[in-house]
């Protein structure tokens, strides 16, 4: 690993680069619950969805994640087919995972993946391409996987 010479600012702003260079639209630095992170939209279906990238920033990585919450709660009495289908798709899924968490008897359905970065030396060596490639592939794999679960 190497020794962290980007600042912290200078990190997320070569995060929300890579992530400008993306087919998303709209992306911006933003503070949720004091966590570093991006905000953006993309589109599934011709529907404008909102994602979003968490920052965490370490002196000898970068972690950033991906996340979606896909819309609607998941009625109680269909979670054992919902699970199945999510069981079905994360077992052959490429990218990230779905995950089901219940909120206040809510449940709702969420896609994640990390992507760790740790090569902090120099701006010549930080992966803008790699963040980008990182959001296109996962926001077509969220594209995927909505249209698998509100088929």
């Amino acid at each position: 690993m190497s020794e962290a010479n980007l600042s912290p600012q200078e990190i997320k702003e070569f995060i929300l680069k890579g992530i400008k260079l993306s087919r998303v639209s709209n992306a911006k630095l933003e503070k949720i619950q004091d966590q570093n992170s991006v905000i953006f939209n993309f589109e599934v279906n011709e529907n404008t969805h909102q994602g979003a990238v968490f920052i965490n920033i370490d002196e000898e990585f970068v972690l950033i994640q991906i996340y979606y919450r896909f819309p609607g709660n998941f009625i109680k009495e269909k979670l054992p087919t919902v699970l199945n289908k999510i069981n079905s798709i994360n077992s052959i899924s490429i990218g990230g995972f779905l995950t089901m968490v219940n909120e206040k008897n809510n449940n709702f359905l969420h896609y994640k993946e990390n992507m760790f970065i740790t090569d902090l030396s120099s701006d010549e060596k930080f992966p803008i391409k790699d963040i980008t490639s990182f959001i296109n592939i996962n926001t077509d794999m969220i594209g995927a996987f909505y249209e698998e679960m509100y088929k």
